[in-house]
């Protein structure tokens, strides 16, 4: 294999910006379509992308304004969406079930995608469509945004899960969906360490012991997922990084890399940019600007760290996952 750099992205929303405009509604489909994901104006596309050897977690973010049927029906067609484009440019991505295939297809010179879905109001209060999920192919699940649905509350409230939310997680578990705590607040947090049989993930979280923010991680939270063999993924928001300041810099970045560290999460670290869902500081304004931060960082903490953290620990934890 060559030597472009290796990036594994555990969370972006990207396929909500292409296919529906959180203002006007659904963006065109088809072959008169303005954006596509090899050309668009969005953090990331294929041409951001052509310069590494790149898995991207696709998540499907669902509103919270959609709830139900209308959730499950905002997921399918953002889904149609998707197969649209990995239709289209099937020479230059795909998506991939287990991580067994990332090789492959990373050796066939092609980019790779795991499909996932933000907000389990996807479900529709139904444990039955979690066999719809499994059967698109659905690697992880975030169980709630910032609000309440069916499962449980988001870090803008205080319950916990439900007793459905605890008999999803079993069934999610059971598909080989991987639970996803992002956005899940503290009470949440603490309910499906009592129920989970597998390791989670929190895919696009900082820490609050640096940023305090609700939407971070407690320590205690980030020692528990470590204990687990769980992952979590550095998160590019402007709000989740600083609090000192607008537009952070890599220092900023890197107080939570060293936290992290301290913690002993240096092999649970990993990135979750949250690209084209959240304002990102300037020096990380595309994928591109990726091959830069692995500089930076390769310089302060060394390769190894930095490796690990672009792709070998989202990897090994897919590895692991799979196996088990």
């Amino acid at each position: 294999m060559d030597n472009l750099l290796k990036v594994i992205d555990l969370h972006c929303d990207t396929f909500d910006r292409l296919a529906y405009d959180y203002e006007t509604g659904w963006n065109k489909t088809g072959a008169h379509r303005p954006q596509t994901l090899k050309h668009n104006d969005k953090a990331l596309n294929l041409e951001e992308m052509k310069d590494f050897r790149w898995l991207q977690c696709f998540a499907i973010f669902i509103p919270e304004r959609f709830q139900n049927q209308e959730a499950l029906d905002f997921y399918l067609r953002v889904k149609d969406r998707y197969d649209l484009e990995f239709s289209d440019f099937s020479s230059e991505i795909q998506q991939i079930r287990s991580i067994s295939e990332l090789d492959s297809v990373w050796e066939s010179g092609k980019a790779a995608s795991f499909l996932t879905i933000e907000n389990g109001t996807v479900l529709n209060a139904q444990i039955s469509t979690i066999d719809i999920l499994q059967e698109h192919g659905v690697k992880m699940l975030t169980l709630t945004w910032n609000g309440k649905n069916a499962i449980g509350s988001g870090n803008d409230t205080t319950d916990g899960l439900t007793t459905f939310g605890r008999e999803a997680i079993k069934a999610l578990e059971e598909a080989n969906i991987i639970i996803d705590l992002s956005h899940l607040n503290e009470h949440g947090f603490d309910d499906a360490f009592e129920v989970m049989d597998k390791p989670m993930v929190a895919s696009h979280s900082n820490l609050r012991a640096v940023c305090d923010h609700p939407r971070n991680l407690q320590d205690e939270q980030v020692l528990r997922l470590i204990d687990m063999g769980g992952i979590f993924g550095l998160n590019f928001c402007r709000d989740f990084i600083s609090t000192k300041h607008a537009d952070p810099d890599f220092d900023d970045i890197s107080y939570h890399i060293d936290h992290a560290i301290k913690l002993g999460a240096e092999d649970h670290l990993c990135l979750g940019t949250d690209y084209d869902g959240a304002k990102v500081p300037s020096f990380l304004s595309a994928g591109s600007k990726l091959q830069g931060f692995y500089e930076l960082l390769e310089n302060r903490f060394g390769q190894e760290i930095s490796a690990k953290l672009f792709y070998k620990n989202a990897q090994r934890f897919f590895n692991e996952y799979e196996a088990s």
